[in-house]
C-alpha cells in the first residue's frame, strides 16, 4: 500500500535488530534497505546495504550478488571506486550467466562511481534494453554526458510505461505482476 512505506520500514528495522534465521536475513536486509530509500532515509540505506553487501560477500551466489548489486545501484548516492571495483569482481565471480544483463549491471556500477562514459557505452552494448531500472540508469547516464535530448526520449519512453502501470490499478497499489521491492527502485529512480 502506498503511504506506507514508513510504517513498513519501522517494522523491517525491527526485524533487522532481532535474531534471525540465516537464509531470512539477506532478504530482510534486501527488504529495509528499498525501505529506507522510499522514506527518504539515506543512512538507514547505507547501514542496511552494508549488511546486506557483507551478507553477499560472504554467501554470495548469483540471484544474492544481482539483489545487491541492484539494491546498490538504486539510491541516488555515489559509490567509491573501490566498493565499484570489488562489486564488479562479485559479479565476475558469481554473477549472471547472461552476458547482456551482466554489462547492464556493470553499467549501473559505473554509473553510480562517476563514469558516465563507461556506463553508456556499456549499455549501449548490451543488446536490448533491459527492464526499467537498465533504462532509467541509461537515460541518467545520457543526461550526466549531456545529451538532454537522448535522455529525455529514454526517459519519457519508461515513465511512459511506469505511468500505463500504474494507470492499470485503482488507488494506491502495487501495479498486478510487479515485485514490490523492484517496482520500488523504479520509483526511487
Amino acid at each position: 500500500r502506498e503511504g506506507a512505506w514508513q510504517e513498513a520500514a519501522d517494522d523491517y528495522n525491527k526485524v533487522f535488530g532481532m535474531k534471525v534465521a540465516p537464509w531470512a536475513r539477506f532478504d530482510v536486509c534486501r527488504s529495509l534497505a528499498v525501505l529506507q530509500l522510499m522514506v527518504g532515509n539515506v543512512e538507514g540505506y547505507r547501514a542496511a546495504s552494508d549488511k546486506l553487501d557483507e551478507l553477499a560477500a560472504n554467501d554470495a551466489n548469483s540471484n544474492k550478488t544481482i539483489v545487491l548489486v541492484l539494491a546498490i545501484v538504486a539510491a541516488p548516492v555515489e559509490i567509491t571506486p573501490e566498493r565499484r571495483d570489488r562489486l564488479l569482481q562479485l559479479l565476475e565471480e558469481k554473477g549472471p550467466e547472461d552476458g547482456d544483463f551482466k554489462r547492464r549491471l556493470i553499467a549501473a556500477l559505473h554509473y553510480r562511481a562517476g563514469d558516465f562514459q563507461q556506463a553508456a557505452d556499456l549499455f549501449d552494448q548490451a543488446q536490448g534494453r533491459g527492464g526499467p531500472t537498465d533504462q532509467l540508469l541509461a537515460a541518467m547516464a545520457q543526461h550526466q554526458l549531456g545529451h538532454q535530448d537522448q535522455a529525455k526520449k529514454m526517459f519519457d519512453a519508461i515513465a511512459g510505461w511506469i505511468q500505463q502501470q500504474e494507470d492499470k490499478e485503482e488507488g494506491p497499489a502495487l501495479p498486478a505482476g510487479q515485485e514490490w521491492h523492484n517496482w520500488a527502485i523504479y520509483k526511487c529512480l
